[in-house]
This record gives structure tokens, C-alpha cells and sequence, in this order.
């Protein structure tokens, strides 16, 4: 097996690097970002939040995605529709209790979802929409912590892993995301790709779609944490198909994924892509149905990465199941539980193995790395994380929900998760085979396995 690189993007996708965490209340800065002053200023009405002598909120979270977005789709050599939009998405977290115990990880906590937040920086209707949903989610965790209680007086033996991990506040100041797209330019190039397909008319189906981003990402929270960094995402989706002899469906794609626009390839580049699609699809439509297989598999280039992402997302993160009272239908018994949740230590993998999880890095030989992250959603660092060294488990990827002895995050909390708490996923997974070999040596090694197995070919 050859050193691979897996790349997974998720929520926070940043294309620049040099930034510096510092300490709290050591950013200036944000004060003259409208939507921050807004933000921090809310923060430090809700630590005065109580509801008679119900629980004070002990963790508040406020976090906005303030994307510029452009996506343009065309068919045939002429566009289905080309839009610029401004969006702000804002995210609040209310915890009360404390972090041992607070309104979270059971079934009766939700996941809330919000509309948008203004696009106007306009300071005071901005405050006016952080605090009418503080209220309303401090009245609901009220409610969710008392049924917690009254269900924990019905278990013998309950769970008590801390609710959720303390976390050293930062302070990460970076430039506002700035989207540079000609967008004339690029509806002119989606045209010309699009109409790669009107010389294949075997094909039923065909389109292009080019989709950019550009986001600013700010967190705010109780513990001092002050976050703004940009965010970059660029895509090119090529995907066609047509129906095969007897009826049944083809398809065909390509997509090209980087951070920023300037990255994509050329339009030579890009000409070749749609044609090769065109191309693969049209042999699929005229290729007989493939018989049943059963034997050896080499998977290649990206087929691999994406096996060993597949294999791998569930294996090294674990679940934490929400507190249920006995007798109750926990909807957490459906979760998949890592297959290395009790292999702490031993051996998973042969001894020639190693991964690792690594948002830091920006490249891998020449390639741009759409995992890259500077913090995560919870506002943590992002860390290394060895996850397997020479085929023996040395760790999870972990956000603050902490689980069995671990109470700490790695910086990987990034995805909303369930219950309040938010899913640890993977930002840049590579895996490492010690004595690899070349390409070539792999298929004569796959060819051996055939001729052994006495089949005709292999996969």
C-alpha cells in the first residue's frame, strides 16, 4: 500500500495560515468588528441570566458564518442559473448547570435551529437577535435540566462523565474573508464545459456547476474565547448519465475541490475533465452488465483515500449515548459505536500502518488540503492527533464532549452532533505504510492473487 493522503472538509475550511492564538482580552481588534462588539457585548448581559431561582446559564456560545457565495450551474452550453448570495448564520449554545452536570447529552435536549442573522451591521439589531434567542434557550434548558434530574432519580447505577470540557480561552483575530470571483468570466466557462456534453447524445443528463465561498467565522463564548478567521471553499462539479441497454442508469463524475478559486487547474485542464466524463459515461451506456465478482480488489488513487475515510470516520471518534430513564426508547442505542472503542492500546492494524489526523497541514505534495482548519467550532485549536502508530491505537479524535476517562478536546469538534454536543470528524487523515511500493508492483501482486484464486481477472 502507497502513503496515502484522505481528505475530509467539513465546517471550517481556511486558506490562511501564520495566525497566532494569544491570550484572552488581548484582541483590540474586535471591537471594531461590528458583529463582534455586538456579540461580545451580549455575552456579558446573558452571564446575568436567571429565571427566579432556577440554574444561571454557566457556558453561553455565540458563533456566526458570514458567507459571500457564488454558484453557477450550466447544461448543454447555456446557464440553469448563476447567483451571488450574502448569508449570515448564527449558532447559540446555552448551558446551565455546570460542567459536570448541565442541560445536554440527554434525550430531552434538542437541537436548535435558527434562521438568519442580520446582514445590516447594524450593532443594535444585532443584539436584539442574539438576546431574544439567549432567552428563549435559556427558558428551554431550564426545562431540559429538570427533566434530566427527575430522570437520573430513576437510574441505579447513571453515567457520571462530565457534560462537557473546559477549554483555555484564545483570542484569534485574522483578516475578513474578501470572495474575488469574475463571475462574468466564469458563467462564460461553465458554458464552454457544459457544452462538452452536446457531442455525446447517447448521454440523457449533464451538468456543470461551479460553487465558491467565501466566509468569515466568528466565535464568542463565556470563557473569554474570541474567534475570527476566514474561511475559503471552491468546487467544480462535472456529472452526466444515460441509461445502458437494459434500462438501467450510468453516471458518471468528476469533482475538483481546492480553497480558492485561483487554485482550480486551467481551462485546458478543465476541458479535458468534461470530456474524459463525457466519454466514460458514453462507454458506460454501450458496456455489457459486468458479471458477479468475487475475489481480490486494488483500490487506486482517490478510490483508496476514500476507502480508508470510510472505514475509518466511525473507527476513530467515539459516541457518547444521551441519558435515557429506564424503560424509555433511547434513540442513542441506534448510534454506531467505534469497532475500536475497547482496543485502547492494542493492536489494530499490521505493524507497516500508521495514521493521523493533522488540520494544520495546508498541501501534500503539491496538493491543497480542503481539510485545513485553524479552530475548530468550539473554538479549540486544531492538534495533531496520532491515531495509530506501527498498527497499535494511540488515540480518538475528540470535541469538548468528553468521554469515558477523556476530558479534554483535540480540536476536532466541527460538525453539529446530537444532544447539544457537537461531532468530532476528521480534518486531514493520512495514512502511512512503512516499505511501500510502486504502482505497478501492486498490480503484479493483485495478478498473483488472481492466477491463485483461478479466476479469469481481477478488480
Amino acid at each position: 500500500m502507497r502513503k496515502l493522503a484522505g481528505v475530509c472538509a467539513g465546517v471550517a475550511l481556511s486558506a490562511i495560515g501564520g495566525w497566532a492564538v494569544s491570550a484572552a482580552g488581548s484582541a483590540p481588534d474586535a471591537r471594531t468588528d461590528t458583529q463582534l462588539r455586538a456579540m461580545l457585548d451580549e455575552i456579558a448581559r446573558s452571564k446575568t441570566l436567571q429565571l427566579n431561582n432556577l440554574d444561571k446559564p454557566y457556558f453561553v456560545q455565540y458563533s456566526t458564518s458570514d458567507a459571500q457565495q457564488v454558484d453557477i450551474n450550466g447544461s448543454l452550453g447555456g446557464l440553469t442559473s448563476s447567483a451571488h448570495v450574502h448569508l449570515r448564520r448564527p449558532r447559540v449554545a446555552v448551558r446551565i448547570g455546570d460542567y459536570k452536570f448541565d442541560n445536554t447529552n440527554s434525550i430531552y435536549t434538542g437541537n436548535t435551529l435558527l434562521g438568519l442573522f442580520p446582514i445590516d451591521d447594524d450593532y443594535q439589531v444585532m443584539r436584539a437577535d442574539l438576546w431574544l434567542t439567549t432567552d428563549g434557550l435559556y427558558k428551554a434548558a431550564t426545562d431540559q435540566i429538570t427533566r434530566k434530574r427527575t430522570a437520573l432519580r430513576e437510574m441505579e447505577e447513571p453515567d457520571k462523565t462530565p457534560d462537557f470540557a473546559p477549554a483555555k480561552p484564545v483570542q484569534v483575530i485574522q483578516p475578513i474573508a474578501n470572495l474575488k470571483l469574475d463571475q462574468k468570466h466564469w458563467e462564460g466557462v461553465i458554458r464552454q464545459l457544459s457544452a462538452r456534453f452536446t457531442t455525446h447524445p447517447n448521454l440523457t443528463e449533464s451538468h456543470v456547476r461551479l460553487l465558491t465561498i467565501g466566509s468569515t467565522y466568528r466565535i464568542v463564548n463565556t470563557e473569554g474565547t474570541t474567534v475570527r478567521i476566514p474561511q475559503e471553499l471552491t468546487k467544480v462539479e462535472i456529472v452526466s448519465s444515460g441509461l445502458a441497454a437494459g434500462g438501467s442508469r450510468v453516471w458518471d463524475h468528476q469533482f475538483i475541490t481546492v480553497l480558492r478559486p485561483s487554485q482550480l487547474p486551467n481551462q485546458q485542464e478543465l476541458d479535458r475533465a468534461a470530456e474524459a466524463v463525457a466519454a466514460e459515461t458514453d462507454a458506460l451506456i454501450k458496456a455489457p452488465v459486468a458479471e458477479d465478482y468475487s475475489g481480490p480488489v486494488l483500490f487506486e488513487q482517490e478510490a483508496a483515500a476514500q476507502l480508508m475515510a470510510n472505514a475509518l470516520t466511525d473507527a476513530i471518534r467515539l459516541q457518547r449515548k444521551p441519558l435515557a430513564p429506564p424503560g424509555t426508547n433511547n434513540p442513542g442505542s441506534q448510534m454506531i459505536e467505534s469497532v475500536w472503542a475497547t482496543r485502547m492500546a492494542s493492536k489494530v492494524a499490521p505493524d507497516w500502518l500508521s495514521i493521523v489526523d493533522d488540520p494544520n497541514e495546508q498541501q501534500f505534495r503539491g496538493t491543497v488540503l480542503a481539510g485545513h482548519y485553524q479552530v475548530d467550532d468550539e473554538g479549540v485549536p486544531a492538534q495533531r492527533v496520532v491515531l495509530v502508530d506501527k498498527g497499535v491505537l494511540k488515540g480518538f479524535l475528540f470535541s469538548r464532549l468528553p468521554i469515558g476517562d477523556v476530558t479534554a478536546s483535540n480540536g476536532h469538534g466541527r460538525l453539529p452532533g446530537g444532544w447539544g454536543a457537537e461531532a468530532a470528524v476528521i480534518g486531514n487523515l493520512f495514512v502511512h505504510a512503512d516499505g511501500a511500493v510502486p504502482e505497478a508492483q501492486l498490480k503484479a501482486k493483485l495478478m498473483e492473487k488472481v492466477k491463485t484464486a483461478g479466476l479469469k481477472y481481477g478488480v
